[in-house]
C-alpha cells in the first residue's frame, strides 16, 4: 500500500468510528436505552463494536509505524555503543 491509501484508510476508519462514538453518546444522553429498551441497548452495542471494529485499523497502523522505528534505531545504537566501548578501552590502554 503506498502512505497516500494508508492515510486514507485512517481517515475513514476514524470517520465511522467518530460517527459512531457520536451515535453512541447521543443514544444515552437522549434517555433512547431507557425509553427504547432492548432496542436502544442494541443500538449503543451496535456503536461500541463499530467503534472498536473500525478503532483496531488506526490503531494497528500506529503501532506498526511505533515498532518499526524502534527496529529501526536499535541499530544505531548498537553501532553508538560499540563505538563507545571502542573509545574506553582506547583511553584505558
Amino acid at each position: 500500500m503506498t502512505m497516500r491509501q494508508d492515510v486514507l484508510i485512517n481517515v475513514v476508519c476514524l470517520a465511522v468510528a467518530a460517527i459512531a462514538l457520536g451515535v453512541g453518546v447521543w443514544v444515552v444522553f437522549t434517555g433512547q436505552i431507557t425509553n427504547n429498551g432492548v432496542d436502544g441497548l442494541f443500538v449503543l452495542s451496535v456503536c461500541l463494536v463499530t467503534i472498536l471494529v473500525f478503532g483496531l485499523i488506526p490503531a494497528a497502523t500506529i503501532r506498526s509505524r511505533m515498532l518499526l522505528r524502534r527496529t529501526e534505531k536499535k541499530p544505531a545504537e548498537k553501532m553508538e555503543t560499540a563505538t563507545m566501548v571502542a573509545q574506553k578501552h582506547e583511553e584505558r590502554s
